[in-house]
């Protein structure tokens, strides 16, 4: 296993000053290990695992809040914080890591009114409006989503030059959705940009109970069929093997 600076070093992480392994090795935005909305629940990490992660195949993520001024309850940090916690629990189980985890923000200002999502086609406009010039996936977070959806990929098997007419991007969700919600949605659109369709047709749901549990299954499915979100988030051997030869997946450290 790979020592915690040369795992930073891999993933592109300037060793060279202060380093915080909450922020640079976990992504964290806030340095700190966001809570859990179960109050029974503890959130935990593990340098160990995530440098197991790391040694294998991983990928890159940027999250970029747009509208981020507009955040003004301290959850929609945590939130976000939470999402990424439950990203990298939930594509571990699938024997691949989450590495690096940049955080940018956009300000009203400059958002171009993309801060409130009201159409998939404003969706689609706003992935294709910004980029970040590396080799990680972006995901969007609004402020809002006044649209009839949560989140949505730019597109199914999504390219990685971020000068193709299809820039590598995602909207994971928006900053005033349930914790629950923006935590599924925010891994369920990244399966999506990494090759993963619905694993159910138009507005039907899948009829089994591990169907509902599928992590590519619409949000509405296991609400509807009872189920909790966070228990709604498994990938079969075929998506496990799809992600993982997907053209952003890094190889290990």
């Amino acid at each position: 296993m790979t020592s915690v600076k040369a795992a930073l070093q891999c993933i592109g992480v300037n060793t060279s000053g202060t380093v915080s392994i909450l922020r640079q090795l976990f992504g964290f935005a806030r340095g700190r290990v966001p809570g859990d909305p179960e109050p029974a629940v503890v959130s935990q990490v593990s340098i160990r695992e995530q440098l197991r992660a790391l040694d294998g195949d991983h990928f890159h993520l940027n999250v970029i809040r747009v509208g981020a001024d507009l955040f003004t309850n301290p959850d929609d940090f945590d939130k976000i914080d939470y999402a990424i916690y439950r990203t990298r629990i939930i594509y571990r189980a699938a024997d691949l890591g989450l590495g690096r985890v940049l955080h940018y923000n956009i300000n009203e200002a400059d958002a171009d009114g993309y801060e409130d999502i009201g159409s998939a086609a404003e969706a689609d406009e706003m992935i294709h409006h910004w980029s970040v010039d590396n080799n990680g996936l972006d995901a969007f977070i609004v402020d809002n989503i006044s649209a009839g959806f949560i989140g949505k990929a730019g597109c199914i098997d999504g390219p990685c030059d971020k000068d193709d007419k299809d820039p590598p991007g995602i909207l994971g969700g928006a900053a005033d959705a349930s914790w629950e919600k923006l935590a599924r949605t925010f891994p369920h659109e990244i399966g999506h940009y990494l090759g993963l369709k619905h694993n159910h047709g138009g507005d039907t749901c899948p009829t089994s109970d591990s169907g509902n549990r599928r992590l590519m299954a619409q949000t509405k499915c296991p609400q509807d069929a009872g189920i909790p979100l966070r228990e709604a988030v498994t990938l079969t051997s075929g998506e496990r093997s799809t992600i993982r030869s997907h053209c952003l997946v890094q190889d290990g450290c």
